[in-house]
């Protein structure tokens, strides 16, 4: 599995709430890869088993939640049947002596 971080210096929980804004999306990166994410059904919590509908630049990708815990947002999708793989993000409280009560965010 390939995997990055970084160090958010903002708590956890402030680092999933932001992250979970998907309908911020076309308004912090408006030119970005992502067009849109969210469910497939507007409004419906993202838990377990939820299909997802993601918009891409260039591409359409549905995805099924795996897991929402305060501390990991997992999605599995699929990309025209060739490609399929697993996003994991992880909000992990930061054991970086210099973002003490800060976030370690994975991906």
């Amino acid at each position: 599995m390939l995997t990055t971080q970084i160090e958010i210096a903002a708590p956890p929980a402030v680092v999933r709430e932001k992250f979970l804004q998907f309908d911020q999306i076309p308004k912090y990166s408006p030119n970005g890869f992502f067009i849109s994410l969210g469910p497939l059904v507007p409004g419906k919590a993202l838990e377990p088993g939820v299909k997802m509908h993601n918009v891409l630049r260039g591409a359409t990708l549905e995805a099924v939640v795996l897991k929402n815990s305060p501390s990991e947002f997992r999605w599995k999708g699929e990309f025209y049947g060739i490609f399929n793989g697993e996003h994991m993000f992880q909000f992990r409280e930061s054991k970086e002596e210099g973002n003490k009560g800060g976030t370690t965010f994975v991906h």
